[in-house]
């Protein structure tokens, strides 16, 4: 099958998996709210969040390596996997361990303790199941991906509104969730064992070193990029409270939820990246203009309508508790505009060997939101910590513009970004004139709206169907 089939194929598997983990997910952050009001779900946002700073110490920038690695060659697999999954459980040991004496020393500890200790268990299973899931993936085999992803959201849901329901709360709904993972990591094991390898544990030591020494860039990339990403959610915890965590979860998980968009088209194209980097530079040069393209015509209509109706959509999917995330919304949702194209440039730089590039822009980002977090959110709370998310995103896409265009890919921005712009202004206005309709209505119209400018102004048409029939060509010959 050609890359361009590829590609096309696993971006809809990819979609139906993170469409389906996206809405079930975020339907249970909608449960949670409902019944567990802002200082409960506070509590769970800072947890996950706590730990998830941990979490990507024990990733060591693993999986992104693994990915490009077996995605040039398949006869690693099982060598990688079985070494990369014992050393992450060596790892995961010895972090997760501090980071439960770290919680102890908190001066609420006693109220987020227990939780810590089960979102630690959560986190551990996680960890493995991702491991697999990226096999998966470097195989380009994402149809088992959107299996495991359709069996654990679904009985991560059924049980997390049984132990609301019944009233468990915090405590019921995360040993919920660790059910739903334990049956996943099940099925991805049998998954692994017919259709891949035999997973077990294996201590080759010198791999270890190689593999620590060369994913280590990736590492520093992803605990940077998830300290710009979670510090927000620990500092306005420790800081202000955990009601105010919670008017800002609200709406940030809402840009959580966008995000699997950019998620989607990176995870499909990566492997194809790498292996052009290899084969055609021709051709990794025309897929990430394109893929920079789209990820711009998926963003700039989410940014405008989002600010439009910030407080619709707030008022219409969480309850008046949560009123005031209505605001931090309109502020958050222009981080996405930046988000989806970094994604590009970033991956791009893992691609062609610049991961190095892609960690400095993550380590700078990870300092300056900190900085910012905390100038801003001592004295303006939840909206300080909101402007600042937006700042380190408009830094990132400055550095990670600069080294992409430094190494051969510069893109032009406004040769590139004209006519969504146009199309994006177009249905903008028209949301203003339709503010009177209910939101449900207002969203497919402005959506219909938006995609017609593009079409009618050149901006989605022939040039799309050229790429993919040159695509099927070249890879032909």
């Amino acid at each position: 099958m050609s890359s361009a089939k590829t590609i096309a194929k696993n971006t809809g598997f990819l979609l139906t998996a993170e469409i389906v983990d996206k809405l079930l997910r975020f339907f249970l952050i909608v449960v949670i709210t409902r019944y567990l009001g802002d200082i409960g779900f506070g509590i769970y946002s800072f947890a996950f969040a706590f730990i998830s700073m941990f979490s990507i110490l024990a990733n060591f920038g693993l999986n992104t390596f693994m990915v490009r690695e077996i995605a040039r060659d398949k006869s690693k697999t099982e060598k990688f996997v079985n070494n990369i999954i014992t050393l992450k459980l060596s790892i995961v040991t010895i972090v997760f361990s501090l980071s439960f004496i770290i919680a102890l020393l908190w001066d609420k500890s006693a109220q987020i303790t227990p939780i810590i200790f089960l979102v630690i268990i959560h986190e551990i299973i996680e960890t493995l199941i991702l491991t697999i899931r990226v096999m998966f993936n470097a195989h380009e085999k994402m149809h088992y991906t959107l299996f495991v992803t359709v069996i654990e959201r679904t009985i991560a849901l059924l049980a997390g509104l049984v132990a609301l329901y019944r009233g468990y709360g915090l405590m019921g709904l995360i040993t919920a969730l660790i059910i739903s993972k334990l049956i996943t990591l099940l099925s991805s094991y049998i998954i692994s064992r017919k259709k891949f390898i035999k997973i077990k544990l294996s201590f080759d030591f010198e791999f270890w070193k190689y593999a620590v020494k060369r994913a280590l860039p990736f590492w520093f990339t992803l605990l940077f990029f998830r300290i710009y990403t979670k510090t927000d959610t620990i500092m306005l915890s420790a800081m202000k409270g955990f009601a105010e965590t919670g008017w800002y979860n609200a709406a940030s998980k809402l840009i959580e939820a966008l995000s699997f968009f950019p998620d989607v088209i990176i995870n499909a194209v990566f492997p194809s990246m790498s292996r052009f980097h290899e084969t055609s530079k021709d051709l990794l040069q025309v897929l990430f203009r394109k893929t920079f393209y789209y990820m711009f015509v998926l963003s700039f209509p989410l940014t405008v309508g989002v600010t439009i109706l910030a407080n619709r959509f707030i008022i219409f999917i969480y309850k008046n508790e949560f009123v005031l995330s209505g605001s931090i919304l309109q502020i958050l949702i222009w981080a996405v505009l930046f988000m989806f194209v970094n994604q590009s440039m970033g991956y791009l730089l893992n691609a062609i060997n610049k991961q190095k590039c892609f960690t400095i822009s993550n380590g700078v980002c990870a300092f300056a939101n900190i900085i910012l977090n905390l100038a801003l959110i001592p004295k303006y709370s939840y909206i300080g910590a909101a402007i600042a998310t937006v700042s380190t995103q408009i830094i990132s896409f400055s550095l990670l513009y600069y080294f992409t265009s430094a190494n051969g890919y510069k893109i032009n921005l406004i040769k590139t970004t004209y006519k969504p712009i146009i199309a994006g202004i177009i249905m903008g206005v028209s949301i203003l004139y339709l503010n009177f309709l209910h939101i449900l209505l207002i969203v497919p119209i402005a959506m219909i709206l938006y995609f017609l400018a593009l079409i009618l102004i050149g901006g989605f048409g022939k040039e799309e169907f050229d790429l993919v029939r040159s695509l099927i060509k070249r890879e032909k010959t």
